[in-house]
């Protein structure tokens, strides 16, 4: 015949495993990181104007401790003597540009890079709308690396970057991506 538990075994296993799924939570939440929210980017740069994180996060239209969870998450800000300081923005991002005749998506893994990338980006698009060569001017020669170290010089032959619109690809936006290190 088989023995019945008695009422304070079963609370007791039911609150060991109410634990181990709190502690799975706790874990997979740590380990995987912040997804890109370019709503709460937008706070991020709100508040590195000069902004405080509430104000940022009124202008937003969410919680200031949605943003604050955000901003802990990404790594990019820290609380030191009750002032949030940013820290350098080494996420890493998958970009497109076009190199040697071509369109490549790299990724790179901070903001100075993904900066310079957007600038020519901008620029080609404004050349796209204007025709103007000298909106390239200023990216001539000039190369970035990506995580690997490998360089990629920017394309700035108008027939070339002609060609490469009329091919149809993608939008930048639609690439764009803030990406776990591979």
């Amino acid at each position: 015949m088989a023995r019945e538990p008695n009422k304070k075994s079963i609370r007791k296993s039911r609150r060991s495993s109410r634990r181990r799924l709190r502690k799975a939570k706790k874990t997979s939440r740590a380990s995987n990181p912040q997804r890109y929210d370019p709503r709460l980017e937008q706070g991020l740069r709100y508040m590195r104007s000069g902004d405080s994180l509430a104000a940022a996060a009124r202008k937003m239209g969410t919680t200031p401790s949605r943003l604050r969870r955000y901003a802990t998450k990404t790594g990019v800000v820290s609380r030191r003597d009750g002032k949030w300081v940013f820290k350098r923005d080494r996420r890493f991002r998958r970009m497109p540009l076009y190199t040697n005749g071509t369109r490549a998506v790299i990724t790179v893994h901070n903001s100075t890079t993904a900066k310079r990338i957007g600038q020519y980006m901008n620029a080609v698009k404004r050349f796209f709308e204007t025709e103007d060569v000298s909106l390239l001017a200023p990216f001539q020669g000039q190369s970035v690396p990506d995580v690997l170290g490998k360089r990629y010089v920017f394309e700035t032959r108008p027939n070339v970057l002609f060609r490469l619109d009329a091919s149809g690809v993608e939008p930048f936006e639609l690439v764009y991506a803030i990406v776990k290190p591979e």
